[in-house]
């Protein structure tokens, strides 16, 4: 059976707001049930968002979480986004630019595939990094069921390390609702020359070091 969904274009002027209305007729689908929380899950299939939803005067809205979504994904250029309901609030998004192409190119797939290829006995987990990532605001969010089993519960730095042994200092920070990288992530995304749609597996190889693996979506960075 083919899940519900709805599209929206994301024209400039919905960047510079802070939610998004789900159309009227969509609501059907939604169970006065479901908590407060949506989850968006990328087109890379490697990065989700949680995005509150909540029911106010003129309809119910995407709200905290949505403007970060619009900046990751650098929509504002007349994108074409489908959001494709998987229940309990879940939603797998495509977008698809002015063109009609999507976005995620045919050598990003193949990136992300070489990623999800990866394989090892110790905990780890991917990401696939976006504008804000390596461009922007500089902060990784990271999975949470990861950070809240292997990673510090409160504020402390941690060591990331490349396959040549190399070691940086970074900032793990267990904010109010996401585990972050945050200081020292600079120095690292810039000194290994990260882009957007690079994907990173971090590998945890002892207390409080992970090991990374970078799969460049521009192999000749």
């Amino acid at each position: 059976m083919k899940k519900p969904e709805f599209f929206k274009i994301i024209h400039p002027s919905l960047c510079t707001t802070e939610q998004l209305r789900i159309p009227p007729d969509f609501l059907k689908h939604i169970s006065d049930e479901d908590n407060g929380i949506a989850v968006l899950e990328g087109p890379s299939a490697t990065f989700d968002w949680h995005v509150r939803f909540c029911k106010k005067e003129g309809g119910t809205y995407l709200t905290e979480g949505w403007k970060e979504f619009v900046r990751d994904n650098a929509l504002g250029k007349y994108e074409f986004v489908v959001f494709r309901h998987r229940g309990n609030m879940c939603f797998h998004v495509e977008i698809y630019a002015k063109s009609g192409c999507k976005t995620l190119d045919e050598y990003k797939a193949k990136v992300r595939n070489a990623a999800m290829s990866f394989t090892s006995t110790r905990p780890y987990f991917m990401r696939c990094l976006y504008p804000s990532c390596v461009y922007t605001s500089y902060v990784l969010n990271i999975p949470t069921d990861f950070a809240e089993a292997y990673l510090p519960k409160s504020k402390k730095e941690i060591v990331l390390q490349d396959r040549s042994g190399k070691s940086w200092f970074v900032t793990c920070n267990p904010g109010r609702r996401q585990y972050t990288f945050c200081g020292g992530w600079t120095c690292f995304v810039n000194e290994n020359q990260l882009n957007a749609g690079d994907v990173c597996v971090f590998e945890l190889i002892g207390y409080m070091k992970l090991r990374v693996y970078i799969f460049r979506v521009n192999p000749t960075s």
